[in-house]
């Protein structure tokens, strides 16, 4: 008896303990998330931009505590959000009036004014609801109920294990079970019936034991995951060329593979005739075959430049498509493409290019200005013959002049605000810093892209820069 008065009591305070430490938390992450609130709204309200508004409050909706957001401006809303009766996130004035109806109780209304430049621009009220710190107290006084029964129906066992053999059998399952899950045998279900504590207990350990083995199969197909990007990373670094000297161009180039590999592909090679060439594309995909496919390009490219005479860009994207298309749709069954640019230089700034990808970029000295070149064509790998969609295309660049080429790891990262960065923003990253050397220029592209994306680079960065050298 004693133990069991102990036991409640212990429980007791825990209960309590666990309750206020919740309840300071939510309070602290209120003040947290309108402090937040107040600053991200402050352009926003001040420039009534109310698209940006709404898509912060649908940011903020997302946290379980908020069910509510409301902001106005001398009583006109400019902007809320709440939880309908359906759990779904809905417009303000679609449920204010039956704001008593919410599917959680209102434990807690934060009210903040929002101010700039000494002004008050707006008010704004947050709901927050204690419904999940409720369930979770219910999940505390669950354990602890548990523990207790636990602990009692031990010691009253101990005492009266003649008496009331009935208990032992169930210890004995339990204990068997126990014993199987320490040797990591999962296989083990428990069947109790004996409609009390050690029947919840046996359902309790079944479940756990179902979610061990679900967990252990997904560990071992995440780990899986991991030795194919490995492994497709390494496809992607020992691809990779050196890059070559060229008594007219500087050249510097780099491949940042993301955590989840994608396609990304560049060469700079010479031809038999001591032309130089370049190549840059991007093959659909993440993983293991996107790895292959452009080890595929890569071996084809090469082969083409160095062994046949007279080969021109536009020949070369048909002959590398052509095998593309008959590895991964005759023998890999797969629906990956390929995005590919071939460009040829033949001395004294002149380009030949040909195949579709992102737009070429060439800063002009003359002008300090970058201008974009289109690239034409089709996807390589989707059809056998794309000779009728393909042109040899020409462009100059003159001394001092720089030709950027990358991919869409560039182009396509993204902010926290969800906002690309641009070709134009590029752009402008290569006009002001044109005077660096193209391994400082490209450094500056790497950095201030991954600046953008706050470090979460989510594609491939591949970048070539290239620069015509004045001759004396």
């Amino acid at each position: 008896m004693i133990i069991i008065i102990v036991s409640f009591g212990i429980g007791i305070f825990l209960y309590l303990l666990e309750s206020t430490q919740l309840i300071d938390s939510l309070k602290g992450e209120a003040n947290i998330t309108s402090k937040r609130l107040v600053k991200s709204l402050e352009i926003p309200i001040w420039d009534i931009h109310l698209e940006t508004i709404e898509s912060i409050i649908d940011v903020e909706m997302k946290s379980d505590p908020v069910i509510g957001i409301l902001i106005k401006d001398q009583g006109q809303i400019l902007g809320g959000k709440i939880l309908n009766q359906k759990m779904e996130i809905v417009n303000w004035t679609e449920v204010k009036k039956q704001k008593d109806n919410l599917p959680y109780p209102v434990y807690l209304v934060k009210t903040e004014n929002i101010i700039k430049n000494d002004r008050n621009i707006g008010t704004m009220e947050i709901y927050f609801t204690d419904y999940f710190i409720q369930q979770e107290l219910k999940q505390v006084i669950y354990i602890l109920i548990l523990a207790i029964t636990v602990l009692t129906t031990v010691v009253t066992s101990a005492i009266l294990i003649i008496v009331n053999t009935i208990i032992l059998k169930p210890i004995n399952l339990i204990d068997h079970a126990l014993s199987s899950f320490e040797g990591e045998d999962f296989s083990v279900a428990l069947s109790i019936k004996t409609n009390d504590e050690f029947e919840r207990i046996g359902k309790a350990f079944n479940q756990m034991t179902d979610q061990i083995k679900k967990s252990r199969i997904q560990l071992l197909e995440k780990e899986k995951l991991k030795n194919e990007l490995e492994i497709a990373q390494k496809i992607q670094t020992m691809l990779l060329p050196a890059v070559p000297e060229h008594p007219e161009l500087q050249i510097d180039a780099v491949m940042l593979p993301a955590e989840d590999v994608g396609g990304d592909y560049y060469d700079i090679s010479y031809d038999n005739k001591k032309n130089l060439w370049f190549a840059i594309g991007d093959v659909s995909g993440h993983g293991v075959t996107p790895g292959l496919v452009m080890m595929m390009a890569e071996t084809s490219f090469i082969s083409h430049i160095k062994d046949l005479e007279d080969i021109s860009p536009k020949d070369a994207i048909i002959k590398v498509n052509r095998i593309l298309h008959e590895n991964i749709r005759g023998r890999l069954k797969k629906s990956h493409f390929m995005t590919m640019t071939f460009l040829e230089y033949t001395w004294d700034g002149g380009f030949v290019y040909s195949g579709v990808h992102v737009d070429i970029i060439i800063f002009r000295d003359k002008t300090k200005k970058c201008e974009f070149v289109k690239t034409r064509g089709i996807y390589l790998g989707l059809v056998p013959d794309i000779q009728t969609a393909l042109e040899d295309e020409t462009f100059h660049i003159e001394p001092e002049d720089i030709l950027i080429l990358y991919t869409d790891g560039i182009i396509e990262a993204k902010n926290e605000q969800d906002e690309l960065f641009t070709p134009t923003q590029l752009a402008k990253v290569v006009e002001d810093n044109a005077q660096l050397s193209v391994t400082e220029l490209k450094n500056t592209i790497v950095s201030q892209t991954l600046k953008w994306c706050n470090g979460r680079q989510k594609d491939d960065i591949t970048l070539i820069v290239a620069k015509r050298i004045r001759q004396n």
